[in-house]
């Protein structure tokens, strides 16, 4: 507009020369045709200065704006991940500890087992002591090589009486008479002999955890004529 307004001008001037030149008296320009005449051209290139600052406000706002919202979504973006990532190390620490719980359980139900197993396979013994009558000796509850369980006797003698048996009882001591000394009890057969070393086979299979000691038993007489914890 400012351009036009200068063209303008100049072709006024120009014609003023003009008039001149050809020996004519040059026309005067009123001061108000000129402030007339240049007003709509200033309008306009106030119009023109105001929109193209507004059009640059505007760019700038929306820059702005795109900016804002391109940050606003980066960092949004970047929240999610942290937060996936945290996610997953806690699943992933979760999952060691749970790991490292089982563990450590399988190995505890594995260390007792393998307690148990050793426990019920070492040897269980005791010395005889007297009941309804005299003895001396070892018992000795054992697993043999071929997994099975036997009483020994070492060392042993009592004295001599009717229908003799030996048996494995679950009290610890025993009673020397009374139904209830039998009670329960696994009967082994009869006494082999009165003294000397001797093997009784235990039936496989039995759980043999139960039972306390080892008697020489008076079928006749329903006493107990000696017996020895077996620990």
């Amino acid at each position: 507009m400012e351009k036009l307004f200068r063209s303008q001008f100049i072709v006024a001037a120009a014609a003023v020369l003009l008039t001149a030149g050809c020996g004519q008296a040059p026309v005067p320009v009123p001061i108000s045709n000129v402030a007339a005449t240049a007003a709509p051209l200033l309008s306009a290139t106030a119009d023109s200065k105001l929109a193209e600052s507004n059009a640059m406000e505007a760019k700038a706002t929306d820059t702005a704006m795109k900016a804002t919202e391109a940050k606003s979504t980066e960092t949004a973006k970047m929240a999610a991940e942290a937060k996936s990532t945290a996610t997953a190390m806690k699943a992933v620490e979760a999952k060691s500890t749970e790991t490292a719980m089982m563990a450590m359980e399988a190995k505890s139900t594995e260390t007792a087992m393998k307690a148990m197993e050793a426990k019920a396979m070492a040897p269980r013994t005791g010395q005889f002591y007297n009941l309804d009558e005299k003895g001396a000796g070892t018992a000795v509850l054992a697993k043999t090589e071929s997994g099975d369980f036997s009483l020994l006797f070492k060392g042993f003698k009592v004295n001599n009486g009717p229908d003799l048996y030996v048996y494995l009882v679950v009290d610890d001591p025993v009673a020397k008479d009374g139904p209830g000394v039998i009670k329960g009890a696994l009967n082994l057969g009869k006494l082999k002999a009165n003294s000397g070393d001797q093997t009784y086979s235990i039936p496989t299979g039995m759980d043999i955890s139960k039972y306390k000691s080892a008697i020489v038993w008076c079928q006749t007489y329903s006493v107990t004529f000696i017996a020895a914890p077996l620990k």
